[in-house]
């Protein structure tokens, strides 16, 4: 099992937990640089937000990764465990730490299973319920 991190802003983190499910991107919508699937990384809240905003997004100027640490992007990180070899690993072909599962990740399928929140008072870490 390798343990990897969705990062995503608090609204969306909140849907994620209503549904269950982490949704795909898909190509057509012109943010699946590796193809349809669900974006991952290793980089965990230890990382900075602009550390991951620059990860995460594959954005030319600075400028870009600012407007997604304003905007939220990088408040909250998923850590969950999945199975070696159902994750495809981008990292060597996009020079970033890019994984890609390729469909929607159902989170009662995925092992240790946390949300890490950043808000004024620094992180706070939480176990769902599993529905």
């Amino acid at each position: 099992m390798d343990t990897y991190y969705h990062h995503t802003d608090k609204a969306s983190a909140k849907q994620i937990l209503e549904s269950g499910k982490i949704l795909k991107s898909e190509e057509k919508y012109g943010d699946a640089v590796g193809g349809d699937g669900t974006y991952l990384t290793k980089l965990g809240p230890s990382h900075s937000k602009h550390t991951i905003a620059k990860n995460n997004y594959d954005g030319a100027t600075a400028r870009f990764y600012e407007d997604k640490v304003n905007s939220g992007k990088t408040d909250v990180a998923i850590e969950f465990k999945m199975a070696k070899g159902t994750v495809y690993d981008h990292s060597k072909d996009l020079k970033r730490d890019v994984h890609r599962y390729p469909d929607n990740v159902d989170l009662k399928k995925v092992t240790d299973l946390k949300f890490h929140v950043r808000g004024d008072k620094g992180l706070h870490t939480f176990e769902p319920q599993k529905k």
